[in-house]
């Protein structure tokens, strides 16, 4: 078992820390930085524990964000509307299902998390096994979603072509939806352990593996769609299967086997999963609803695809944000359990700031090649230059997002997610959106109004949690009072690594239901992005792209726990290499299955099931294997109490997807635009570039939560202060370089997507916002 990172002074005693950065009390915290030399030295101690951390979760992500962006990379040469189509399914449809496991299994990250960093190893399988669980009946729960996701998207207001072709795609990758109850579980088990190579490793392969699927079902089979759910499918469940056999193989302290403890306090476990999910999913269907209301513009497959290809590269650096959210949160919690509030401290500001030079390069980034990288996505001229016409946009999107995901780590890792969740709702919701339909159909600014207000509401929710980060008193938050109600804290205070197979398993059970709970939206896809104003073309492309990827669904009800139940343990390599593995594997099989096979966008869609079940069964596999102490094989004790872990999930759930939904907002209202199909287009490559940028700090994310929760235990505030700090400046940093990225090739990005010289055009037009 790798060792844990967290485990002294202020983070730990490393070759990189000494005596010269003198530390105080019992709980060995930071003592306040007075001079320039301690403030250097803290930022350099707190930037190796952040990357230590972070690099392995940013890797893991990013790869698994890779699985969707590379099928949207094939779809796009495809045809408009079958990239449009697949944008649809995979930014609606599958984003609202993925948001909802990913909250739901955050819960696990926070429990893992404080167990392993309380020595209760043996509690982690107890924990990923309840997880597990409650994945896999929210797996079932989604389900409708993606069976009905044409009417869905008709009812959206999707276009006919657009919402039977995602609704096929849909239905195609609903096995990966039952990956995700493995996956996730999975993953927080291995990172609250520190097994973060793994996650790395499996994730570096799958997305190899991936790749060459996609080419070989759609290239050279000529599956088309049908080649990349094939592939997608296979991905995510050789993921979860991956993540498993480790843990089960190598993991002997926190797996010990199948246990019926996992049943136990369920129901509190659901709770925390609910708050975890509702917070994220606030975040995530953000994005989610601006493509939807992309769709009821005029030329709406022009106006979807630009804003999907921007979406699709604001992702894979919303990835790398994401990662990095997992770090902060993992070193959040386990300082502030340590009773070290000034570690915390500072390990927050280390990470904002790297987050924010991370934000900056890409910005920089997206500016240079503005006119260029849309040519990854699309072949279409008119395409690639509305995609031009979104790079500025996407650039400031990236800058937003570098410092945004790590303070939503530091929220997970404080125990802050119920107030975030709020935040989220009123700055995305209640002001975002309402502004972005104004300007969108009041001032006749089109796709670029819905963005423009998407930003406003964004940096708002930015402004009012850094003066909230600003305003903490660390010392307060002390000991994770509020988590010694929930599983997390009795953990983490008895030792029990265990319980964490057990949680898992309880968790998979969750998300299993949850799963069947969304396919409603993935079966209604059609109707329901119809009824949201997408074109007719677009809603039945995207519809029936949606049915064919509800496999994939239920794989996030195992990727979801096994990540959990893997970080937990601090497992997260393995989780990078079982991603980065699944997206290369993701991107061959849609290259076979759409180019080959010929197959289109059902290509895609089986490359996109394949990938999700391949990650989920990867993840799963490596538990069982490797992970003896926490996981202890499957029991029945992952039913017991599963209402209490229920709702320990909700809170987060909320909170991501009140975030992740923001984006899709504004891709569905972009929908309703004249010229519909340039407008969303142009707008899906700005996103999707946006998207890439964002899984960066998402790994910044992941690392700043664990950072914040391991110190805040640890009762060291300063720490927690100085690693906060770090991290939102280099976050903020990193934004601004991706920024000026974007200006400076404005005029040449959407060239990757799409040789339309429309959408190409358009995206032209939306640099300023991307950026």
């Amino acid at each position: 078992m790798e060792e844990p990172l967290l485990d002294t002074a202020a983070g730990g005693t490393t070759e990189y820390s000494n005596k010269q950065l003198m530390y105080e009390g019992e709980s060995e915290d930071y003592a306040p930085v007075r001079s320039f030399g301690e403030l250097r030295q803290m930022f350099w101690i707190e930037t190796v524990k952040l990357w230590r951390i972070g690099g392995s979760a940013v890797i893991t992500i990013m790869c698994m964000y890779g699985t969707n962006s590379v099928i949207v990379l094939f779809a796009g040469h495809l045809g408009t509307i079958e990239l449009s189509a697949i944008s649809i399914s995979l930014s609606v449809i599958s984003t609202f299902t993925y948001g909802f496991m990913l909250g739901m299994g955050s819960a696990l990250e926070t429990l893992c998390g404080q167990a392993f960093g309380a020595g209760q190893v043996h509690m982690l399988g107890i924990y990923m096994q309840r997880s597990c669980i409650i994945l896999f009946v929210t797996s079932f729960l989604l389900l409708p979603i993606y069976i009905f996701a044409t009417p869905v998207l008709k009812w959206l207001g999707q276009e006919d072509d657009i919402a039977n072709e995602a609704g096929k795609f849909t239905l195609q990758i609903i096995p990966q939806l039952f990956s995700l109850a493995i996956n996730f579980p999975a993953q927080k088990f291995l990172q609250a352990q520190r097994k973060v190579k793994v996650l790395a490793w499996i994730a570096v392969l799958a997305l190899l593996i991936h790749i060459g699927m996609l080419a070989l079902f759609i290239y050279v089979f000529d599956w088309g769609t049908s080649g990349a759910a094939v592939s997608f499918n296979i991905t995510r469940w050789g993921i979860s299967i991956a993540q498993v056999v480790y843990i089960m193989g190598w993991c002997k302290e926190g797996w010990t086997g199948f246990s019926w403890l996992a049943f136990n306090e369920i129901w509190a476990f659901v709770r925390l999963s609910l708050a975890s999910a509702v917070m994220l999913c606030l975040e995530i269907w953000y994005m989610m609803s601006i493509l939807l209301l992309t769709g009821g513009l005029s030329d709406a497959v022009i106006a979807v695809d630009s804003l999907s290809i921007c979406m699709n590269i604001n992702g894979w650096e919303g990835m790398l944000f994401i990662g990095l959210n997992a770090a902060i949160s993992v070193r959040v919690s386990n300082e502030l359990g340590l009773r070290r509030p000034r570690a915390a401290k500072y390990a927050v500001y280390v990470t904002v700031s790297q987050s924010l030079l991370i934000g900056l390069l890409f910005m920089v980034i997206i500016l240079i090649t503005k006119d260029y990288f849309a040519v990854i996505f699309t072949s279409d001229k008119v395409l690639q230059q509305a995609v031009a016409k979104l790079a500025y946009l996407l650039g400031i999107t990236m800058v937003l997002n570098s410092v945004q995901p790590v303070i939503s780590g530091v929220a997970i890792g404080g125990g802050w997610q119920a107030m975030v969740a709020y935040i989220n709702l009123g700055c995305y919701y209640i002001f975002g959106l309402p502004l972005g339909y104004v300007l969108c159909h009041v001032a006749n600014l089109g796709v670029a109004g819905l963005w423009e207000g998407m930003i406003c509401g964004t940096a708002l929710q930015t402004i009012i949690l850094l003066i909230i980060l600003y305003k903490t008193n660390w010392n307060k938050e002390l000991g994770m009072g509020s988590a010694l109600e929930t599983l997390c804290g009795q953990a983490f205070g008895a030792g029990q690594v265990h319980m964490l197979g057990i949680y898992m398993q309880r968790s998979c059970i969750i998300l299993f239901v949850t799963a069947f709970l969304l396919l409603p939206t993935y079966i209604f896809a059609t109707p329901i992005l119809k009824w949201l104003g997408q074109e007719d073309d677009i809603a039945n492309e995207a519809g029936k792209f949606t049915l064919q990827i509800i496999p994939q669904l239920f794989s996030l009800a195992i990727n979801f726990p096994a990540q959990k139940f893997l970080k937990a343990q601090r497992k997260v390599k393995v989780l990078a290499w079982i991603a980065v593995l699944a997206l290369v594997i993701h991107i061959g099989m849609l290259a076979l299955f759409m180019y080959v096979f010929d197959w289109g966008t059902m290509g895609a869609a089986v490359s996109f099931n394949l990938t999700r079940w391949g990650i989920s069964i990867a993840q799963a596999v490596y538990i069982m294997g490797s992970c003896k102490e926490g996981w202890t094989g499957f029991s029945w004790l992952a039913f017991n109490e599963i209402w209490a872990f229920v709702r320990l999930s909700l809170a987060s759930a909320v909170m991501l997807c009140l975030e992740i939904w923001y984006m899709m907002s504004i891709l569905i209202l972009t929908g309703g635009l004249s010229d519909a199909v340039i407008a969303v287009g142009s707008l899906s490559i700005c996103m999707n570039i946006n998207g890439w940028e964002t899984m960066l700090f998402v790994g910044i994310n992941a690392a700043i939560s664990v950072r914040v929760s391991n110190k805040l235990g640890l009762r060291r505030p300063r720490t927690v202060k100085y690693a906060v700090y770090v991290t939102v400046s280099q976050s903020l940093l990193l934004g601004l370089l991706f920024m000026i990225i974007i200006l400076i090739t404005k005029d040449d990005f959407a060239v990757i997507f799409t040789v339309t010289r429309s959408c190409n055009k358009r995206s032209l037009s939306l640099h300023t916002f991307l950026v």
